[in-house]
């Protein structure tokens, strides 16, 4: 907590350029030691130069995200900073702008074919396209036994290249990674070469909690590339719910000023609809009685207040609305006044959140 010295800008996300770099270093060594090569996802952070320019430094040189436009800013920013790859398949109307701005889009539906070799040759450009397979998670991808006609089909039009295949894991039903499940993914790369003759290059898992196979040497060989995104940002993995011991947790903060500090009773009084959709407010039976409240100006329209945790030791979130935190800093500490800032740390979602939010500003430390 610290008082606010910068309330021009509060909220503002605060990134730590030197652990962003220290992570993709530390990532690309460990997945370099099992010859997987690391794609970063800076989805989370808009793929802002900044960051883009901190995971280079790690020697990262890839960058993967799930929404056009901030590929196209980052191209504009620096047409040759960096190789970019589409992980979400774009929108008919985006395929023009994703031609231009990447390099590799993973695709699963016939169409987009269609439109991004219309776009392609429009472009004299060549895509590469890899498709996305389901391997259990019931999220983005055909089935395994799609993956031949589709390859065969994308093959046939013109400035497109298969470059191999894809996955994705956790992200949706929480599907964990397997050996098992993996070598279903390399299968399906070696029923392409066998079948269609394509070099199939890209063998891409993607998910934070796909690292424990890497971490236990359990990946399965055939493996090329992992696409990791929560890990390089947060040094965390909510799918298998741990902090990463190897990785940093110090790398984005969220900083918000209190505007109001009272001392209130915990439980509501008067009528409580409990039928109404929605989460109440987190009461707890030690929390019982006259607590001390901090409202912070911070809410849903700027992040997942779910993902947010206080540095300040004792503090708790108990909830909150649109624009309004609130915070119980009865057990923290005593000497916080109207106008102090709170710091929180995020969850993946909250961190994500924050950064789109137009209310947050981002703050970038370090080199």
């Amino acid at each position: 907590m610290k008082k606010g010295d910068s309330m021009r800008t509060l909220p503002e996300l605060v990134i730590s350029l030197d652990a962003l770099a220290d992570n993709a270093r530390r990532l690309k060594e460990h997945c370099d030691a099992a010859g997987i090569e690391v794609v970063p996802v800076l989805k989370s952070l808009r793929s802002a130069p900044e960051v883009v320019r901190a995971c280079a430094r790690g020697g990262l040189v890839h960058v993967a995200d799930s929404r056009v436009e901030n590929l196209v800013r980052l191209k504009a920013d620096n047409p040759d900073a960096s190789r970019c790859m589409l992980i979400r398949s774009p929108m008919i109307g985006q395929v023009e702008a994703a031609v231009e701005a990447c390099d590799c889009i993973l695709v699963s539906e016939r169409h987009i074919l269609v439109s991004l070799s219309d776009a392609a040759r429009a472009a004299h450009r060549t895509i590469n396209v890899v498709p996305m397979i389901d391997v259990g998670d019931r999220r983005e991808g055909m089935s395994p036994d799609q993956l031949v006609a589709f390859a065969r089909y994308a093959m046939m039009l013109s400035g497109l290249h298969v470059a191999g295949v894809a996955t994705n894991l956790g992200c949706f039903a929480r599907v964990q990674a397997t050996p098992r499940n993996h070598q279903l993914l390399v299968r399906s790369a070696q029923t392409l070469r066998d079948q269609l003759g394509l070099a199939c290059e890209t063998v891409s898992t993607g998910g934070t909690l796909t690292l424990a196979l890497v971490e236990h040497g359990a990946m399965p060989a055939g493996i090329t590339q992992v696409r990791i995104g929560e890990a390089l940002v947060l040094g965390t993995s909510t799918a298998d719910g741990r902090f990463i011991p190897w990785l940093r947790q110090d790398t984005a903060i969220l900083r918000a000023e209190i505007i109001e500090l009272q001392d209130k009773q915990a439980e509501p009084e008067g009528l409580v609809r409990s039928d109404i959709a929605g989460p109440g407010p987190r009461l707890r039976v030690s929390s019982k009685g006259l607590r001390r409240r901090a409202v912070v100006a911070l809410g849903k329209m700027d992040t997942d207040i779910d993902g947010l945790t206080p540095v300040m030791d004792g503090a708790v979130v108990l909830g909150g609305s649109s624009d309004h935190l609130i915070v119980d800093i009865t057990d923290g500490e005593s000497s916080v006044a109207t106008g102090d800032v709170l710091e929180f740390r995020l969850s993946y979602a909250a961190l994500a959140r924050a950064a789109a939010s137009p209310y947050v500003h981002c703050i970038y430390t370090g080199a």
